[in-house]
């Protein structure tokens, strides 16, 4: 063994001791070769030996390319200086064998003659020698799988703690970390996320392999994007400044409300506000740990999902008891299963219901819009201005209620008040019906009548655009004339209708039509249900009408006419 350690240190490369044993390993393999009719046991000592060659070609092609790592080296040197001790001494017994039977000058011998040289003892012999080079390539592919283990030990060694899965390997400075607040904050390679749609692409994997509430938010793309102090929403803008390397983000689900929600109450568990955030626009509850930003309904154009929270105090609290009794149940189940064959325990039916909860039930972050159930919009009868809507969501399609009364924008009376209609009115859609606003102001001027004078003349129209609207309701016409009659039509009878309603006289011919034009619809409301309307069930009731007279909405309504309106729209959010 002294002999082999003193190798080692002689400073052979391990290119060096592979060529060797190599050119020894071809002497044996050409002597064993040479022998004809050779038993069983003989031709399988000439195919281990055509093996072992073979590995050593692949090392020593390997050495060559350089493709051995620096670590691995000093442990394959030991092992080849091993292997060439062993195939030294089979060299060595082939050529003494050889030489014995080189007297017959023949190339090829037969087994009957190799035995007379060749004893028992010789061949075990040989044996011994090749077990024992075979035993040190099995200590060489130990070394190396115990080095492999070692590396792979030094990765997991630099994987955070936090992470879970294929994809988060690596050094904890390279990834972005991202709280989406239903686990703890983990990390991923920056490559995963350079991108909205490949953020929402990962968290989608993420929740659909572990069915976690909030898919469907998750894939619609209904998520906020913040920085980590929540400061600012990240976007296509900015996304390259804050998701780099190092990087960290957090994710809210977007959600809306089509009722009001408290202000100094956690709208999740009912709980009072203590304090804001330092340096947030969000909202926490220090008891159940919800973070809430309200925002205008402008604030967000697409329809999102309702949240289930916010009605009844006790919808949190019986989720919690429903999570802590299901979870009661699985213990039980498993203390029973590794103690007996008891059957299990049914899970209660009341906590079934929460088996897939609602995101805003468990998240940790939310951003709600306020979004009505209706769009109701209140229009100035002859000008169709707004004076005041539910929400300037345009998500549900508007419901017009028109109120007869003048417009602080168009009037011969210098009326003035504050109102919701200070408006580009050629981008609302409400006008769509006409062929645009100009194409509405066209048909004003040109087939109104006096109601241009109503309102107030060239505070409709200026002079300057008089002729670019009769154009524009030219053109209309020569487009779609029936289409046009139909709407004109409509505005014509809900003028007079709203007018005579309102104990306003009208000229014998507009009182006819009005009166006609009711009967028509009241029977055409009867056959389309079916019933027989009399006068009593011809519209609002009495005590339908005293409530409507009474909401909220009215009184702001009134408060906008008198002059009492402060200006302040009813749906802004003031935390």
């Amino acid at each position: 063994m002294a002999e082999v350690l003193g190798g080692v240190a002689s400073g052979f490369s391990v290119a060096s001791l592979a060529i060797q044993i190599g050119d020894s390993l071809s002497k044996v393999i050409n002597f064993c070769e040479s022998i004809r009719e050779a038993p069983d046991d003989i031709q399988r000592l000439m195919l281990e030996l055509h093996l072992l060659s073979n590995i050593i070609s692949i090392i020593q092609n390997m050495v060559t390319k350089d493709l051995v790592p620096t670590n691995v080296e000093p442990v394959l040197k030991r092992a080849l200086t091993l292997v060439r001790h062993d195939v030294a001494s089979l060299s060595i017994l082939s050529s003494e064998l050889d030489c014995k039977l080189k007297s017959e000058r023949k190339i090829i011998r037969s087994w009957a003659r190799v035995q007379t040289v060749v004893s028992e003892k010789k061949i075990i012999l040989l044996k011994s020698h090749l077990e024992s080079a075979k035993g040190g390539l099995n200590l060489l592919q130990g070394c190396i799988i115990i080095e492999k283990v070692s590396s792979l030990n030094s990765i997991a060694r630099e994987v955070p703690k936090q992470l879970g899965y294929h994809w988060e390997a690596g050094e904890r400075e390279r990834h972005v970390q991202i709280d989406d607040g239903l686990d703890e904050p983990f990390f991923v390679p920056l490559d995963l996320c350079s991108n909205p749609k490949d953020l929402i692409s990962l968290l989608e994997i993420k929740y659909k392999s572990r069915k976690l509430p909030g898919l469907s938010q998750i894939r619609q793309g209904h998520i906020a994007v913040l920085d980590w102090n929540q400061n600012f929403k990240v976007d296509s803008e900015n996304w390259d400044m804050a998701i780099k390397s190092g990087g960290r983000i957090k994710i809210a689900f977007l959600m809306s409300s089509w009722h009001g929600l408290s202000r100094n109450k956690c709208i999740r568990c009912f709980k009072p506000y203590i304090l804001r955030m330092a340096g947030s626009r969000f909202k926490k509850c220090f008891s159940c740990g919800l973070e809430v930003l309200k925002v205008d309904p402008e604030a967000i154009a697409f329809e999102m999902s309702d949240i289930g929270i916010g009605l009844c105090p006790d919808q949190y609290r019986d989720y919690q008891l429903a999570k802590r009794s299901k979870k009661q149940v699985m213990n039980t189940h498993r203390h029973n299963s590794r103690i007996s064959s008891t059957p299990a325990i049914s899970e209660p039916k009341s906590t079934r219901a929460y088996d897939d909860p609602q995101i805003d039930l468990v998240c940790k972050r939310l951003i709600v819009k306020w979004e009505p159930v209706f769009n109701i919009v209140h229009r100035y009868l002859h000008c169709r201005c707004i004076l005041r809507r539910t929400t300037p969501s345009r998500v549900e399609k508007e419901q017009t209620l028109l109120v007869l009364a003048a417009c602080p924008r168009h009037n011969m009376i210098n009326s003035s008040h504050h109102d919701y209609g200070d408006l580009d009115y050629n981008k609302d859609p409400y006008f769509d019906q006409f062929g645009g606003y100009r194409a509405f102001q066209g048909f004003i001027y040109m087939f109104g009548g006096n109601i241009y004078q109503i309102l107030g003349g060239e505070k409709f129209i200026p002079a300057e655009h008089i002729d670019e609207t009769k154009g524009i309701i030219n053109e209309r016409i020569e487009a779609d004339l029936d289409g046009l009659k139909d709407v004109f039509f409509e505005y014509y009878f809900e003028v007079n209708d709203t007018v005579e309603k309102a104990g306003i006289e009208l000229p014998e011919r507009e009182a006819i039509f009005v009166e006609v034009e009711r009967q028509r619809r009241k029977e055409k409301l009867q056959m389309d249900l079916g019933l027989e309307l009399d006068d009593g069930k011809w519209g609002f009731s009495e005590e339908q009408r005293q409530q409507l007279y009474e909401s909220p909405m009215m009184q702001e309504v009134r408060d906008i006419l008198d002059g009492k309106w402060d200006g302040k729209v009813h749906w802004k959010v003031e935390d």
